[in-house]
């Protein structure tokens, strides 16, 4: 089988206001092509929207001293990300086709968005990186749920993982730290000693792979075409943290469905 790597980073920033900023940087190596992909788009309070995509070479995300920056001229946007607590690091899978590495590289940050058409975005938010070396169509997962909670001070945060299908797992880390016997539905998020309640949820987009990667071109018909179906859908809305030892804290929840055909 031809080599594959995958390293695909995503950022995300909410502002007071609502406005909400998410950023995708991506490359593959899979045999002799070299491709990346790279995008931001941006949502208002209101449900305005704007999105714009780029293959033309763009860096990763780096460290720059404590932050994460990350500069993509051709698609007139710049990110500083600073966390606020540490890394979260786990190999998800292993096996003999492969294997998908996590790198929560900030569970809440304070995070710039600078755009050359529109207001900056600064607020809290999230960085993430996965890198695998097994094509995600050999993924053992029927269902993926993820999401991200970060309070209003970018204090206290909270991620979920949660695979249905033959590998299903379900993990959640409070403030960086794995928590135990997680439970997650679409309108709360528990474990041992913690409780996180979701507001009513707003759909920031739905949309299959096709549609998200348009701009590969040939690249794009070379996948399998029940990977080109994976259908994928985006929520955002306002959440309370209740630990057991009686504190609350409230903030922006960030949440996601993927779906994968067979």
């Amino acid at each position: 089988m031809d080599r594959f790597l995958l390293t695909k980073w995503y950022l995300d920033a909410v502002d007071a206001d609502g406005r909400s900023a998410f950023v995708y940087s991506s490359a593959l190596t899979w045999g002799r092509a070299r491709v990346g992909w790279h995008a931001v788009s941006t949502c208002g309070p209101e449900g305005e929207r704007s999105h714009r995509a780029s293959i033309s070479p763009i860096a990763l995300p780096a460290r720059d001293g404590a932050r994460l920056v990350w500069r993509a001229d051709p698609l007139g946007c710049a990110v500083e990300c600073s966390p606020t607590c540490g890394a979260i690091s786990e190999r998800l899978l292993d096996g003999p086709d492969g294997a998908l590495d996590w790198k929560c590289a900030a569970p809440a940050a304070h995070v710039d968005v600078t755009l050359a058409d529109a207001p900056a975005i600064r607020g809290v938010g999230y960085a993430e990186c996965l890198s695998l070396t097994l094509p995600p169509w050999r993924l053992p997962i029927e269902e993926l749920r993820w999401g991200r909670w970060v309070s209003d001070d970018a204090g206290r945060s909270l991620v979920w993982i949660d695979w249905r299908g033959p590998r299903a797992r379900t993990d959640a880390y409070l403030d960086g730290g794995r928590a135990a016997s997680p439970f997650v539905s679409d309108d709360v998020v528990q474990a041992t000693g913690l409780s996180l309640r979701l507001g009513v949820r707003r759909q920031l987009y739905s949309r299959s792979l096709t549609a998200t990667l348009a701009g590969l071109g040939r690249l794009l018909d070379m996948l399998p075409a029940s990977w080109r179906d994976v259908e994928d859908a985006k929520w955002m809305c306002r959440a309370r943290l209740e630990t057991a030892d009686g504190t609350a804290a409230d903030g922006w929840c960030v949440d996601e469905r993927v779906r994968f055909p067979r």
